[in-house]
């Protein structure tokens, strides 16, 4: 959609979008068709969309001739939006909260994919909601803060980049400069691909990331340090390879290096 047809249909419902639910609308359509094509949605699967708002990334999703399901917290755009699109075949709108839907999320057939331009401030608990399903989609495309994207791709390793990891693959889409919207944010987005894997499944991976977690919050200091309640309740000698792990900070450890001090320690 045009800046023009995203501000005719404002009106014409009269509606004023909320900052607070990051209601900006992406009016850069092809710019839009790049990224759906890098996504490769293949033609068996299904598409999960988390905030269509006014349809400006649904409208080309409901082209793919798959079956999309639309999930809106705002109650006026989740009333429109099928009659803004023309009341497509292949599009099922739910009123209600992704956070709050995880049945729904699981019981969607697999395969499918999730492209979303989700609200920054609960970017995280969006993210860690869908790496951490029964039934995983081929990939989650996302579009968040560029700030957020950054930590995720940066080498500097960080908890929520750990978070993430542990579940699925990070890879950049694209980089979308804040005039791609209207009404145009503060800063400027990103759009990242998620890939889930099950390459640490055979481990409690959520165990491992509180464990990181203890660390993380004290990260300035060795994780001798920090750990250090944790480790006085252990008994015995450590390797040398914990003794080398200890006497690092948090930042510096892989996936692989926490696992060891998890196991080392439970």
């Amino acid at each position: 959609m045009t800046q023009s047809q995203i501000i005719s249909l404002l009106k014409e419902y009269q509606i004023k979008p909320l900052e607070s639910l990051s209601q900006n609308f992406f009016i850069e359509k092809d710019l839009l068709i790049k990224i759906i094509n890098k996504i490769n949605i293949s033609p068996d699967s299904s598409i999960l969309e988390i905030g269509p708002g006014l349809g400006s990334l649904t409208e080309l999703l409901i082209q793919q001739k798959v079956p999309v399901i639309a999930v809106e917290l705002d109650k006026t755009f989740a009333s429109i939006l099928p009659n803004v699109l023309g009341n497509p075949k292949n599009l099922t709108v739910y009123h209600q909260n992704i956070l709050k839907s995880q049945e729904l999320i699981d019981n969607i057939q697999t395969p499918y994919t999730v492209i979303a331009n989700i609200p920054y401030h609960i970017t995280g608990a969006i993210i860690r909601l869908l790496v951490d399903r029964r039934n995983p989609a081929e990939s989650i495309n996302l579009l968040i803060q560029k700030e957020v994207a950054n930590n995720l791709l940066s080498h500097e390793k960080s908890l929520f980049q750990l978070s993430v990891n542990i579940y699925a693959d990070v890879k950049l889409l694209s980089h979308i400069a804040k005039d791609c919207f209207y009404p145009q944010p503060k800063v400027d987005s990103s759009f990242i691909q998620l890939i889930p894997h099950t390459r640490y499944a055979q481990h409690n991976r959520e165990e491992i990331i509180q464990l990181a977690k203890l660390a993380f919050q004290q990260k300035r200091k060795k994780i001798s340090s920090s750990l250090k309640t944790k480790l006085t309740q252990s008994t015995g000698e450590y390797s040398q390879t914990i003794q080398n792990l200890l006497a690092l900070r948090p930042e510096n450890l892989t996936i692989e290096n926490w696992i060891e001090l998890y196991q080392e320690l439970k």
